[in-house]
């Protein structure tokens, strides 16, 4: 869990960019970006989206420079009540001040679903099963970057057709852990 800072900024959350360093993040404080913060707050006291998975998809994002209009994220292992939650999709968005933004959300706890679009601006699809790179049947473009929040990627081998398919990419893919010890692992287990 991410302890809050001054500001109501989140602060002590780890995460690591495949083909990154480790890095702490100290972002998002709440006189940033008003409206995103707003935002945030109705939906925390609806208790519909875990602000930190917000604030760490969108640092990251940031970390890796991208300066687009129109972004193209797919979140890998996906579970209904996180990643499968659109309302931290319509966040992001409005976090990153983009103008689209295009989700697959993939992953074998995930409920096949048509795309949906919100706002006319963020458009999400779920897809039940693992996600492979090779298999565009349901990409609507080439991923701008690949997240994967605690994947566990070190202890479940359902996980290696998924990974060397990305490994054979240079799409960026950005993993959260737990923990420095998991983290260490999923890292071995690349």
């Amino acid at each position: 869990r991410a302890a809050r800072g001054p500001g109501g900024a989140l602060s002590g959350v780890r995460y690591w960019i495949w083909r990154g360093v480790s890095t702490d993040l100290v972002a998002m404080a709440s006189n940033d970006e008003p409206s995103f913060a707003q935002l945030v707050m109705r939906a925390v006291a609806r208790q519909k989206v875990d602000p930190s998975f917000v604030a760490t998809a969108a640092a990251s994002i940031r970390k890796l420079g991208f300066k687009k209009k129109v972004l193209t994220v797919h979140a890998i292992g996906g579970q209904p009540h996180v990643e499968g939650n659109d309302d931290l999709w319509i966040l992001l968005a409005d976090a990153l001040k983009v103008q689209t933004l295009e989700v697959l959300v993939a992953g074998p706890d995930v409920r096949d679903r048509p795309a949906r679009a919100y706002r006319g601006r963020v458009r999400v699809t779920h897809d039940a099963g693992a996600y492979d790179v090779d298999n565009r049947r349901v990409w609507r473009a080439a991923p701008d970057v690949v997240l994967a929040f605690h994947p566990g990627f070190w202890g479940y081998d359902s996980w290696r057709p998924t990974l060397m398919g990305l490994l054979r990419t240079s799409i960026p893919v950005v993993a959260t852990s737990y923990t420095m010890e998991e983290a260490r692992l999923d890292v071995r287990a690349l």
